[in-house]
């Protein structure tokens, strides 16, 4: 997408949300309590942070939190629709379309990066590590979290296209094609699914981080595994809702799972664990 399609994009979308009121947008994007990972990273950052980059925000139900704990906040997504949601709902915060391989900052400009449950996403994890490398400074801390590759990884709900996809394409096509409702253009499939939604290893996890900028020029500050069975329940739960009805329903029905989940991601299930999270402090 060139810059000038992507700028008519983005105001397409500008006039778009500007059209939805406010108690619909609040429908289709609700906010989130302060729970499971998010919790986690809100309690793991200090009191207090000249500038912070939230990295992958999505519409921002998180990074709404993280401006307690920051003089200045600026949160990136890839994805300009989302930005565009997060603006209107948190005017408050910076929000820039933007990909982690290549970030619009300067050279040691952060003093703390929260990337959390992106890395998986990326198109190119050590290329993103390098980045946020380098707008990091010297000094200043960096947390990520991502799925681990624990007992339960295979229940992972946003891999089930992904394995249809490869193992039985013919399958998968006719289904896309009925969720869609029988859209012709359906056949494509969606672009989600030709990523495997990856899980890490505490090794595999660090093993990055030693390829990439970071190698011998950070410690440790905290790394936890936590959670076990009932996030990947939860979220497959909150899946087949999705064929049945809508928001605000959906929250109202998975409110109480979501924080017996939320309970669950503060114990440490060790190697079994559904959840890996480090906070790591660059040092040169």
């Amino acid at each position: 997408m060139t810059n000038l399609t992507l700028k008519l994009h983005i105001s397409l979308l500008q006039n778009h949300i500007l059209m939805i009121d406010d108690n619909e947008l609040n429908r289709l994007y609700p906010d989130h309590q302060l729970s499971g990972r998010t919790e986690c990273v809100y309690h793991w950052l200090d009191m207090y942070y000249g500038r912070l980059l939230d990295a992958g925000c999505s519409y921002g139900y998180a990074t709404r939190y993280y401006t307690e704990k920051c003089n200045e906040i600026y949160a990136i997504d890839i994805d300009p629709h989302l930005i565009e949601i997060a603006k209107k709902k948190y005017s408050n915060i910076n929000f820039i379309v933007s990909a982690i391989e290549k970030v619009p900052f300067p050279d040691n400009y952060f003093d703390m990066i929260v990337f959390s449950d992106v890395l998986e996403h990326t198109s190119n994890q050590i290329q993103s590590l390098n980045e946020l490398y380098r707008v990091l400074k010297i000094g200043g801390d960096i947390i990520i979290t991502a799925p681990h590759k624990g007992l339960f990884t295979i229940l992972d709900p946003y891999n089930y296209g992904y394995y249809l996809m490869k193992y039985l394409p013919f399958l998968y096509r006719i289904a896309y094609r009925i969720i869609k409702g029988g859209n012709s253009n359906a056949e494509i499939g969606n672009p989600q699914h030709n990523n495997k939604h990856y899980h890490y290893s505490e090794k595999e996890l660090f093993s990055l981080l030693d390829k990439s900028a970071f190698a011998n020029n950070y410690q440790v500050i905290f790394k936890k595994k936590s959670g076990l069975l009932l996030e990947p329940l939860t979220l497959n739960f909150e899946r087949i809702m999705q064929f049945f009805t809508k928001e605000p329903t959906i929250s109202k029905v998975m409110n109480p799972f979501r924080k017996l989940t939320s309970y669950d991601y503060r114990i440490n299930y060790s190697f079994a664990s559904y959840n890996l999270a480090i906070k790591i402090n660059k040092i040169s």
